[in-house]
């Protein structure tokens, strides 16, 4: 897997805040969630997936619960 570099990482940043705010703020999570599943099945590894949502999850200071981690 490679590693973006500053200028990468900043354009994608940037190209994904204007399409959050081109879906409206009424079909942000809608949005969001099917970014998600569309980057699931692209990563296609179930285990690398929970192990990058546990760490969103964490750094978003909302930890996994008891039933997400068994």
């Amino acid at each position: 897997m490679s590693v973006w570099n500053r200028d990468e990482r900043e354009r994608a940043y940037t190209k994904l805040c204007e399409a959050v705010t081109a879906a409206s703020e009424e079909k942000e999570s809608l949005f969001l969630a099917r970014l998600c599943l569309l980057l699931m099945e692209k990563l296609g590894d179930a285990e690398k997936f929970e192990g990058i949502l546990a760490q969103a999850q964490l750094q978003s200071g909302k930890g996994l619960t008891r039933s997400a981690q068994e």
